[in-house]
């Protein structure tokens, strides 16, 4: 072992060195990452994955619901008529069973199906047109 390591009273080269050094570099490194954490701006709000899968959907549910909104936009399913069934969606736009169930669960937290209930098939809903919140169709 060299000279130098020996003045610092690591003869041996091995834990302790690694223990000395180890802990300053991460108190260094803690230092740091505080001085830069106030100079960087403020982190942007995340949008609303609700409302971020109308117009940017991601996963294949969401494109489905996007594009049977899109179709209830267009007037293709009116308003109040009965909505497709679950069956007919995942048919329709080839998707599984429970990617069809999702996207309607997205179409009901969009306001643009009905409940629904037990028996009874879920509508249409049309969101009013002179809503702030509705987009017309893409």
């Amino acid at each position: 072992m060299s000279g130098r390591w020996r003045r610092l009273g690591h003869s041996g080269g091995g834990s302790t060195t690694l223990r000395f050094y180890a802990a300053w570099a991460s108190e260094a490194h803690q230092r740091a990452a505080g001085d830069l954490a106030v100079r960087l701006p403020a982190r942007p709000e995340a949008p609303d994955p609700v409302e971020r899968a109308k117009t940017a959907p991601e996963a294949p549910f969401e494109r489905v619901a996007a594009r049977i909104r899109s179709r209830i936009l267009a007037g293709e399913l009116p308003d109040g008529s009965v909505a497709p069934s679950i069956k007919e969606i995942a048919a329709t736009y080839e998707v599984a069973v429970g990617t069809a169930h999702r996207a309607a669960e997205l179409l009901r937290e969009w306001g643009m199906l009905s409940a629904g209930g037990r028996g009874k098939r879920p509508l249409v809903l049309r969101p009013d047109p002179q809503s702030p919140t509705t987009e017309q169709p893409e």
